[in-house]
């Protein structure tokens, strides 16, 4: 039976999500564990090799909405709500990390980024611009 790659992608996706919902730490091989675990007794048993989540995984943490970060090698957990997140519930209060992102300007692109920052949030907190 051929497997479709985009569903086992989300299945891995919200076993990602179950299991870093908890907020801690995992690593890695933890997360590959509880996959395969969870698989058991579906289509995709037998399936789940370290390989072939790698992708799925990190395509998402990719998008700067997505909750869930790679905290250090080989360990992913559950972050605070991105900027993108905040904003959309309402939440307008930048934290420190973009202050400081906002004046750093260590390089052209960050500079850029900086002043978009700035004139957003300048306003509001003067002692980040």
């Amino acid at each position: 039976m051929l497997i479709d790659r985009n569903s086992k992608n989300e299945f891995v996706l919200n076993c990602f999500r179950e299991l870093l919902d908890d907020g801690e730490p995992h690593r890695y091989r933890e997360i590959i564990d509880y996959v395969r675990e969870q698989a058991k007794g579906t289509q995709y048993e037998g399936t789940i090799e370290q390989n072939n989540l790698v992708l799925p995984i990190s395509k998402k943490l990719e998008d700067p909405a997505f909750p869930y970060a790679r905290v250090s090698h080989g360990i992913y957990q559950k972050t605070e709500q991105s900027p993108v997140q905040q904003e959309s519930v309402g939440c307008h209060t930048p934290s420190a990390y973009v202050c400081c992102a906002a004046s750093d300007g260590s390089d052209s692109q960050n500079a850029t980024r900086g002043v978009l920052l700035k004139q957003n949030i300048g306003e509001l907190f003067p002692s980040c611009v």
